[in-house]
């Protein structure tokens, strides 16, 4: 029986491992578990070991040979049962983890080829790193028609219009701040006395004790908006202050005098404000213990000290994973946010396929 044998067309820098990763759309360190034969080309399933260029999620691919029974073409790759290898690898079927070997035979390499393939692909993303920066660069240029120069002990900084005034210490933004401020209160204040007023002569006492409620409430958010721009611990103060203004005015408007009314009317108001306060800060503690990021910064030169992270430790620990993957903040939960720094045991560089990344833990 003859086994006819195709001819494949390959040139001589397809031998070379530069071209080969510029050319690949992965690379992965994989060991053989199985090898289907048919008659015009064979499926060999490999078991990953590591993916050392734009990893995917699976652990086990297929590849394609043009290696069947019947049909042996020259320079395709060859397998053997239970063998590792280092793979170039590009996409045929993506969503089936189908693919081919990148240039052939010469795209198949022995595990003694990784530092040689690790430093290229180190190499040829540096590269593109460096081609984004000035890509970056060149649109930031392009696009800032109107530069702002800072002068030293200047406080003018990024006065865009270039009328001199700064922009957040402006004696005129304070005046109108301050005015707002005071007008917002005197509506306030005159809200309060007319719909108390209103209150009072109807019969129900009760709406009259719930619309205080709602004054120890509304107290809350006003005083969040006039005292804006304060430094603490002055707006606590003052907010009682508000609140004494606006109950008081409350009071005034009923026509009561009875020290059991205004017992009960400032008790109901300052219960109201107290819960408001609360149930706000124990939000923002809530959010600040959930607003929690980690991100990873590529770096250009090994760092003193790091830890070596293989693809299994990245796989505990999938924020950390992603970070690195993609170079950007990741959103992490905050117990796996505090196992990921205890991972890192206070070094916050490490070394991840041949590459240095510098890791940032950040919280509200």
């Amino acid at each position: 029986m003859i086994v006819p044998t195709a001819n494949a067309m390959l040139t001589a820098e397809s031998a070379e491992i530069s071209y080969q990763v510029e050319h690949s759309d992965r690379i992965a360190v994989g060991k053989v578990t199985e090898i289907q034969r048919h008659y015009d080309h064979s499926i060999v399933t490999i078991k990953i070991k590591e993916w050392l260029m734009n990893p995917i999620s699976s652990t086990e691919i297929k590849i394609r040979t043009e290696i069947g029974t019947n049909v042996d073409t020259e320079d395709e790759p060859r397998f053997t049962l239970s063998e590792s290898a280092i793979l170039m690898l590009t996409d045929a079927d993506l969503e089936n983890n189908t693919f081919q070997v990148t240039v052939g035979e010469p795209g198949k390499h022995s595990l003694s080829d990784l530092d040689e393939i690790v430093n290229e692909i180190s190499k040829i993303q540096s590269a593109q790193n460096h081609a984004n920066l000035e890509d970056d660069a060149e649109k930031h240029t392009e696009y800032t028609s109107n530069p702002v120069t800072l002068s030293n002990g200047s406080d003018y900084a990024l006065d865009m219009d270039d009328d001199r005034i700064p922009v957040d210490e402006s004696h005129d933004d304070r005046i109108a701040t301050m005015i707002t401020s005071l007008i917002a209160f005197g509506a306030s204040i005159i809200f309060v006395f007319l719909l108390v007023k209103k209150a009072a002569h109807e019969p129900n006492s009760r709406r009259t004790y719930l619309i205080f409620f709602l004054i120890g409430i509304f107290t809350f958010y006003l005083s969040g908006y006039i005292l804006r721009g304060i430094d603490p611990p002055q707006p606590i103060y003052l907010m009682f202050l508000v609140f004494f203004v606006l109950t008081g005015t409350g009071i005034l408007a009923t026509g009561e005098r009875s020290r059991m009314f205004i017992s009960k009317a400032f008790a109901i108001s300052f219960a109201a404000l107290i819960i408001i306060s609360v149930l706000f800060f124990a939000y923002g503690a809530f959010s600040h213990m959930y607003s929690k990021t980690i991100d990873a910064r590529l770096l250009q030169e090994e760092p003193d000290t790091f830890v070596t992270v293989t693809q299994e430790d990245l796989n505990a620990y999938p924020a950390l994973k992603e970070a690195i993957e993609t170079r950007s903040y990741v959103d992490a939960n905050p117990w796996e946010w505090e196992r990921t720094i205890e991972f890192l045991n206070g070094t916050y560089s490490v070394k991840y396929k041949g590459e240095y990344y510098e890791i940032g833990f950040t919280t509200a």
